[in-house]
């Protein structure tokens, strides 16, 4: 799992799962989803972020798979 901020383009993404991404689908306003050839969540972009400081935007996501990835600590600074 990676976790990659772009303050120029004012995104997040969290990759989930390293592969080709397939297509992308649209969870919520600003909210896509990367999937891969199986139809697993590849990948999680958030766009405008900044916009979305403060606020949880993904508790309404119901992203309906396991992922079978060890817990990563994502370093603060």
């Amino acid at each position: 799992m990676r976790l990659t901020i772009d303050k120029e383009a004012d995104a997040l993404l969290l990759i989930l799962r390293d592969g080709p991404w397939k297509r992308t689908q649209k969870a919520a306003r600003d909210i896509n989803l990367e999937l891969g050839g199986d139809g697993e969540v590849m990948a999680i972009e958030v766009l405008n972020l900044s916009q979305h400081a403060g606020q949880p935007v993904l508790r309404h996501l119901d992203l309906n798979f396991t992922p079978e990835l060890e817990p990563v600590e994502v370093p603060t600074e």
